[in-house]
């Protein structure tokens, strides 16, 4: 975008002649102005003017193109040229809120570089807002005839702004055409012309001269100011957005990452708690016993059992269980539980009356004493010779084994 600060006449498409004739040398930029001295340059641009009064197809293009520029009718630019770059489109809509309107007064081609192509000049006259008297323009297009559809359109890589501005890439042999065309004696006859129009026109109207050397330079100045700054700011939010979208990218695949390790860790949980499962062991504790969260005398009681309490040992670690007590897991002495034999539970009718106490032991304060011909449910036999019993649904106790018959 630095080309667009050397200077206000590289931009003579939109706006008067009187910059023209006075930097015709520079009008085109650096772009192509290198190209003119090559050798043996087209030959077409030696031809002598023709006058387009005739032509209504190229006419009635170019009117629509200006129409299209006045009016920031963006469809319609596309529609009348092409390509055009962001930028030139946006300078294209700053510019329209100064011009009313074109009115287009002459038009004169040469032949272009291929059958259908034309260089063309055109003598405009732009009416700018609030002021009086029109100025003169003189604008170049190079038109190409459309080989789908038969239909003239402007080649649009070749005007002014992007053969100053290098936006986008263009034959060499069209560019060293445009270059010797601006440099003969008719177009340079016609460029004298136009700018008499202008110098005339900024002589009888003040106003116009202030408007075009002074307000318009100034406001394309901060045009390209602007731009730049938004160019830069909307790099600069791309620039941002690829790195939220990178870092998105890595914090998904982050969480993927540990979602998977916490998926197989809880499978490999799931899969060791089955393989406990399946050798587990239902247990009795045999006195009051802590149940430990590790397997270390002097580490975090989790629950006091009581005698008699059923558990399910998961496996032994030396002089420790690791036992599961009501959905609480931890680790008991392993001296103080035996093992509940499995399936021992049954209905007995005693031959004898035997007595049910409150733990597995001879001492323990006796619950009731069950008599011959009671009928009892034995919930389980332990390898401590006792035997969990119910009398009925208030009384669960505990009886030698052997007396239980």
């Amino acid at each position: 975008m630095s080309a667009i600060f050397d200077h206000i006449s590289k931009f003579r498409r939109y706006y008067g002649a009187g910059l023209v004739g006075v930097l015709m040398l520079v009008m085109l930029g650096p772009g192509i102005s290198a190209m003119a001295t090559e050798k043996d340059p087209v030959q077409n641009v030696y031809q002598s003017y023709s006058d387009e009064k005739e032509n209504t197809e190229l006419f009635d293009l170019i009117s629509s193109y200006y129409r299209a520029c006045a009016n920031n009718d963006v469809d319609a630019l596309k529609a009348a040229a092409h390509p055009f770059s962001d930028s030139e489109l946006s300078y294209i809509s700053m510019m329209s809120e100064y011009i009313d309107s074109y009115t287009v007064e002459k038009i004169y081609s040469k032949n272009g570089l291929t059958k259908g192509a034309y260089l063309v000049s055109v003598y405009v006259d732009m009416q700018f807002s609030g002021i009086d008297t029109p100025a003169p323009g003189l604008d170049f297009f190079y038109v190409e005839t459309d080989p789908d559809t038969g239909k003239l359109f402007i080649n649009n890589l070749y005007s002014t702004y992007n053969l100053n501005n290098n936006e986008n890439a263009v034959d060499s042999q069209v560019a060293t055409m445009i270059a010797e065309f601006e440099q003969q004696p008719d177009v340079q006859s016609l460029q004298a012309d136009v700018q008499k129009a202008y110098n005339e026109a900024t002589i009888e109207d003040g106003n116009l001269k202030t408007f075009i050397e002074t307000t318009l330079q100034e406001r394309i100045v901060e045009w390209a100011k602007g731009y730049q700054q938004s160019i830069q700011e909307a790099a600069a939010a791309e620039a941002q957005a690829e790195a939220d979208r990178k870092a998105a990218e890595e914090q998904a695949a982050a969480d993927a990452k540990k979602a998977q390790e916490e998926k197989e860790a809880a499978d490999a949980a799931a899969a060791a708690q089955a393989q406990l499962e399946a050798n587990a062991e239902d247990m009795i504790t045999v006195d009051k016993v802590n149940l430990r969260e590790s397997p270390d005398q002097n580490s975090q009681s989790l629950a006091q059992l009581e005698n008699c309490v059923q558990v399910k040992r998961y496996k032994q670690e030396g002089e420790w269980s690791y036992v599961d007590y009501n959905g609480t897991k931890g680790y008991i002495k392993t001296v103080y539980i035996y093992n509940i034999i499995a399936n021992t539970a049954r209905d007995v009718t005693l031959t004898g009356g035997i007595n049910i106490r409150l733990t597995m032991s001879e001492t323990s304060p006796k619950l009731v004493l069950a008599q011959a011909g009671n009928t009892v449910h034995v919930n389980f036999d332990c390898t401590t010779g006792w035997s969990q019993i119910q009398l009925d649904a208030n009384t669960v106790g505990y009886a030698k084994t052997e007396y239980i018959h």
